[in-house]
């Protein structure tokens, strides 16, 4: 629908999706630095959210430059995907078990 609009198609980006979710990775920047003391509190959270967070940008450059004319473009484009959710889940997992751990010990 965009592409039909006023807007028109794009000439850097493959089409609107890419731009879409590189905003998506600008709004958790902009989280991540409103809620950084939370962060940096778990050196594992902050490590593996972090890494993962570079996984989902070769994921989003892969995704929006390479053409998908390539076909080696899938392998480092999905592979970067699953490692991003994974580290990402990771971390909130690390930092659940960490919050878990300081709820039970405050009760005892």
């Amino acid at each position: 629908m965009l592409d039909t609009s006023s807007l028109g198609g794009l000439e850097s980006f493959r089409n609107w999706n890419d731009i879409i979710v590189i905003a998506y990775g600008f709004v958790v920047l902009a989280v991540a630095g409103l809620f950084r003391r939370e962060v940096l509190r778990s050196k594992t959270f902050a490590t593996l959210l972090a890494i993962g967070f570079g996984f989902f940008v070769i994921h989003t450059a892969v995704d929006s430059i390479v053409a998908s004319s390539f076909v080696w473009k899938d392998v480092p484009e999905e592979g970067s995907k699953l490692l991003s959710v994974y580290l990402l889940f990771l971390a909130t997992t690390a930092r659940l078990v960490l919050l878990i751990e300081e709820m039970l010990s405050a009760h005892r």
